[in-house]
């Protein structure tokens, strides 16, 4: 398998696909996420607020 038993290069890449394909699917489960409307704010929508209007906010 070439997750355990590769070399340091060819894992290497396996990682950056990797990457590149879970980010893709972040992106698109947000997107679907934010396509739906809401009656109650998600908590990721509570968080955003919160750290957009901190004190704290340089």
């Amino acid at each position: 398998m070439l997750a355990t038993d590769g070399d340091l290069r060819s894992r290497a890449a396996l990682a950056d696909t990797e990457i590149a394909r879970l980010t893709s699917a972040w992106r698109t489960l947000l997107a679907a996420a934010r396509a739906r409307p809401r009656r109650v704010p998600s908590s990721i929508d509570l968080e955003r607020h919160v750290v957009e209007n901190s004190p704290l906010k340089e």
